[in-house]
């Protein structure tokens, strides 16, 4: 018999300060009992590695430190059988060396705890030969490790500037649960990154509810502390003086053209709340519009094919608009309504409610004894 000609294993790009593996095949003839891989640069054909393993294994290791980073090589495998004999070279192969990337979460709080229900999760990438990212997954799992949702493959069209960032958002998150999270992707030479598994419980944030006035009882100094948590901001109106209604306690705007506005005295950058108390809106109109130039929020008081009344939240920042809806409810003639919105991070939520209070009337039956019925009138 002969020694056949072996093949050698194409591979991925790797970090040469670690050792590598290289596999190859032989289909018959001798039995192998030695293999030599020969390593060259592709630039200018210097061999930078040439060595022999006495091995039955079909591989070959190279030591870490062996090869370079950043460099282009070509590789191929001989066989030798017990009488020293050897065969064919492989045909050859071509690749990579690069550093190790970074490949890590940078938005994780550092006590692993998230306060909502959704989450936008951000992986920063890093390579120092400029190696970019071709590919990457985003799978959240539960406390189990059983995996809940994935971004499924997500592609790179371009070759962006490194340190790239790339982000997911899971949604769903339960109060009081605990998850775990992991990114994973493909450079454009095959390498694999992989953040790990990390481990994350969520605890939704409750905001605090304080006082609209707050009282300090200095009983030493026979006196108390009148503390208010308001701020009074002038505006102005369309008509002006405007149109005062219910006791002076709101004003009526829902004639054409009838506007407040307060362009000074406030800000919407970073986390806020805020409400709105009225009745009466006018169908598919705007109700609030707030503004900075460079993001604005608008919320919409809609009605829908079911004679249903639902706020809308328009939110416009840069080249970015997103849509928030609230539940519909059915709304009676001067029912007092309140709109509520906040910002918490990134994530916005809106309701609309009906606040306002109506009578029970207690009806005696004689079948079947007392029975409440809601009124609606």
């Amino acid at each position: 018999m002969a020694l056949i000609r072996p093949i050698l294993y194409s591979t991925s790009a790797f970090d040469a300060t670690t050792s590598k593996i290289f596999n190859f095949n032989v289909s018959g003839g001798d039995q192998v009992v030695k293999n030599r891989l020969v390593i060259s640069k592709q630039s200018d054909n210097t061999v930078v590695y040439d060595n022999i393993q006495t091995t039955f294994a079909f591989r070959h290791v190279v030591p870490e430190n062996t090869l370079t980073n950043g460099e282009y090589y070509s590789a191929y495998v001989i066989t030798y059988n017990s009488a020293n004999e050897q065969s064919a070279p492989s045909l050859g192969i071509q690749f990579y060396c690069f550093s190790s990337s970074s490949f890590e979460f940078s938005n994780i709080p550092i006590n692993r705890v998230i306060s909502n229900a959704s989450y936008n999760f951000i992986v920063t990438y890093d390579q120092d030969e400029s190696e970019y990212l071709r590919s990457y997954t985003f799978n959240l799992y539960n406390s189990e490790r059983v995996l809940l949702a994935t971004s499924g493959i997500q592609y790179i069209s371009t070759t962006p500037t490194l340190p790239l960032n790339i982000n997911y958002t899971f949604s769903g998150l339960n109060d009081k649960e605990t998850y775990y999270v992991e990114a994973n992707g493909q450079t454009m030479h095959g390498m694999i990154v992989d953040t790990g598994f990390i481990l994350f419980s969520v605890q939704y944030e409750v905001p605090n509810v304080f006082s609209i006035i707050s009282l300090d009882n200095n009983c030493e100094g026979g006196y108390i502390t009148i503390q208010s948590n308001l701020v009074g901001i002038s505006g102005e109106s369309n008509p002006n003086p405007p149109i005062y209604v219910d006791d002076n306690t709101a004003i009526d705007l829902t004639g054409e053209g009838n506007y407040v506005l307060w362009d000074s005295g406030y800000e919407i950058n970073g986390d806020f709340t805020a409400s709105l108390w009225g009745k009466n809106f006018n169908e598919n109109s705007k109700i609030i519009e707030m503004t900075d130039g460079t993001q604005t929020l608008t919320i919409n008081y809609r009605k829908n094919e079911d004679g249903l009344f639902y706020a809308e939240l328009i939110v416009k920042e840069g080249f970015y608009t997103y849509y928030l809806y609230t539940d519909s409810i059915y709304v009676y003639p001067d029912d007092k309504l309140q709109v509520w919105f906040r910002r918490i991070g990134s994530l916005y939520e809106i309701g609309l409610y009906d606040l306002t209070e109506r009578p029970v009337l207690i009806l005696n039956s004689l079948v079947y004894g007392l029975i409440g019925i809601n009124t609606l009138g």
